[in-house]
């Protein structure tokens, strides 16, 4: 049996090495560890939202070095299963971090012509065919968010993607009401 005191110490230690930089691109703003936005040019760094990636990237390394850190009392307690889920929610927050702070740069700030600003469509066109993209594109279209005040808006404009029958409601906020509340998806009237 491995000294759990020792494991204690490994995570504090691995959960510091993480908590330590996060904290500090957080609150002291260390653009300079940002890899990309470290070697770009003035012009190219001018595009980058550098304050929302130095909080996001911030926050995500605290949450990992707090999961490091309860992992490892989870590993010297030897509760595999709080283990298990640890881990899992390590991943899901490392792909957060990673796929969460491409709105930061300037491919989703300033994009292209024709290219669509949010980071699930981007994932899609990685994941799918461009001939799927773009149907999947088209049938969202079709589909629009309409607040109780009469506000609508095209849901792949907000960055939703729906192929689908039927009304549901999503919890968002509504640009010209101002309120957060459940707003009907449903096929654009005609």
């Amino acid at each position: 049996m491995t000294n759990p005191s020792a494991l204690l110490l490994i995570g504090f230690v691995a959960a510091a090495l993480l908590i330590w930089p996060g904290a500090l691109l957080r609150y002291s703003r260390r653009d300079h560890w940002i890899a990309g936005y470290n070697a770009a040019s003035q012009a190219e760094r001018e595009k980058y939202d550098i304050e929302g990636l130095s909080h996001h990237l911030g926050n995500g390394l605290v949450t990992l070095g707090v999961l490091v850190f309860a992992a490892s009392i989870a590993l010297a307690l030897e509760s595999m299963r709080w283990l298990a889920g640890l881990l899992t929610a390590f991943l899901l927050v490392a792909f957060i971090i990673v796929v969460g702070g491409q709105k930061f740069t300037p491919a989703a700030r300033f994009p292209a012509s024709g290219e669509s600003a949010h980071a699930t469509h981007r994932v899609l066109r990685w994941l799918v065919s461009e001939k799927m993209y773009r149907a999947l594109e088209a049938a969202t279209h079709e589909w629009e968010y309409e607040c109780a005040c009469g506000q609508t808006e095209d849901y792949w404009e907000a960055g939703g993607i729906r192929k689908a029958v039927g009304q549901r409601r999503e919890l968002r906020k509504c640009e010209r009401c101002g309120k957060t509340s459940l707003q009907k998806v449903r096929r654009k009237r005609r």
